[in-house]
């Protein structure tokens, strides 16, 4: 190891122990504690969207606080932190989780990289920048013999939240994931980023996804989580929100017993943005690119703890983190029982959409793919959608359910508020089939199943 790293690392730890002695004050550790440093890398937002994997190395470091001194196995949650880096009221879950038997790791996202606390650097450091911090330091977790790959949850604060969300995501899961292990829970304390629309954001770990708001959060307002939360629903996610009525944002904040105003704090309240081509993240009302100078940016926020919200809270993690980490993972399927590749019909015949036919109809043609829960199953399913000739009068489909196999559809074509729909009858109600952006929506009535189709070759 060169002088130049050693001396990276050293300071990266020395910034963290700093940080730590100023929040957990002598006597108060527990047990066993071991602060320890990671490679990490920095890469922008907008070159993560485009799935780049390089980046600038970056020496980070972690607290991990284990319930007691022992050799047994213990479960871990990685606790993240949002702007402003790690506080006090954050670190006291730390405590509550030990007083649970459950360990936890407290990672720093900003001393490593040389970032003042709610500096602009701090509020530019992307969320999906930090998310590949959660999984670069899951090899190094590993490393220690009382940590297993099954019982490791993350939980994150406003910022932090919004970093767990984006960890359950699929799509960045497989790019950057590379200890391949899947977190047990994922739960978001008044999450930041529920206004910032990803694609494919709604296809998600198959575990629980918590998410905890407070109806008077002026930081980070809960209106865009609940759109959030009813779209992963509909793609068939185990996902809650629990709102608490009157509570601000960081209402589990004990030191912050009488109103706290900071007329300076940045908020996207007012903001709506979504991912645009080559990974740009767009102010969906201008259409112009979005960051830390759009004008939709508003300054003040508040903060009042909430006893009552924060004591609820406290027992619903404890829950889910009990029944998460009890569940046994499942077993690898025998050899024989791995299903085989989807066969295509024979019959399709894939007829290019005439050149005249309208953009926004042309774009149904193609083949889709995407799964979901089906209620009257009761199970999550596979499902695959052919459109193998459009006009704009009907639609040729072939779809294909993973439990009652292929079927040949016949769709009629609508447009209805300035929006082409497909839709037929099926078995049990007519099906509606929509554009969303890239994805196509396919819902099944009255309430079986809607699933969001991606486009497959």
């Amino acid at each position: 190891m060169s002088h130049k790293k050693s001396g990276s690392i050293l300071v990266a730890i020395i910034s963290v122990v700093l940080t730590i002695l100023v929040i957990f004050p002598e006597g108060s550790v527990q047990a066993q504690v071991n602060i320890f440093p990671f490679e990490s890398i920095t890469i922008p937002s907008q070159r993560i969207l485009l799935g780049e994997t390089n980046g600038a190395p970056a020496i980070l470091a972690g607290e991990l606080r284990l319930p007691k001194l022992g050799n047994e196995k213990v479960p871990i949650v990685i606790l993240i932190h949002g702007v402003g880096g790690i506080m006090k009221y954050q670190a006291e879950w730390a405590t509550t989780l030990n007083s649970w038997g459950i360990g936890a790791l407290i990672l720093d996202h900003l001393s490593g990289r040389g970032i003042v606390p709610l500096s602009p650097q701090d509020y530019m450091l992307g969320g999906t920048t930090r998310m590949i911090d959660v999984y670069r330091v899951l090899p190094h977790l590993l490393k220690n013999p009382r940590i297993g790959p099954e019982r490791i949850a993350i939980m994150g604060f406003s910022f932090g939240g919004a970093v767990t969300l984006l960890a359950s995501q699929e799509r960045f899961r497989k790019l950057y994931n590379t200890a391949n292990v899947q977190l047990a829970a994922y739960i978001a304390l008044y999450p930041a980023g529920c206004n910032t629309r990803l694609k494919n954001d709604t296809e998600v770990a198959a575990k629980p996804i918590r998410l905890f708001h407070g109806t008077a959060d002026d930081w980070t307002p809960v209106e865009p989580c609940r759109v959030l939360v009813s779209d992963l629903k509909k793609a068939g996610a185990d996902v809650t929100l629990t709102e608490y009525l009157g509570a601000t944002h960081a209402y589990d904040d004990l030191n912050r017993k009488e109103r706290y105003n900071n007329p300076q704090a940045l908020s996207t309240r007012n903001c709506s943005f979504a991912e645009g081509e080559g990974g740009q993240i767009i102010n969906t009302k201008t259409g112009k690119p979005g960051g830390i100078n759009d004008p939709c940016l508003e300054k003040g926020i508040s903060i009042l703890y909430d006893e009552a919200a924060t004591a609820s809270t406290r027992e619903a993690v404890k829950g889910v983190l009990t029944s998460a980490f009890a569940a046994k993972p499942a077993a690898a399927a025998p050899a024989e029982a791995k299903a085989a590749p989807l066969s295509i019909p024979n019959d399709v015949q894939m007829v290019q959409p005439d050149p005249s036919l309208p953009k926004e109809l042309a774009a149904f043609w193609g083949k889709w793919e995407g799964s979901g829960h089906d209620s009257g199953l009761q199970k999550q399913i596979q499902y695959f959608l052919i459109v193998e000739k459009i006009t704009e009068e009907k639609a040729s489909l072939y779809t294909w359910h993973s439990v009652h196999g292929w079927f040949r559809r016949e769709a009629t074509v609508t447009k209805e508020g300035g929006k082409y729909k497909l839709w037929y009858m099926g078995n049990f109600g007519k099906n509606e089939i929509t554009l969303r952006g890239e994805e196509l929506v396919f819902d099944a009535q009255p309430g079986w199943f809607t699933i969001n189709l991606r486009r497959v070759p």
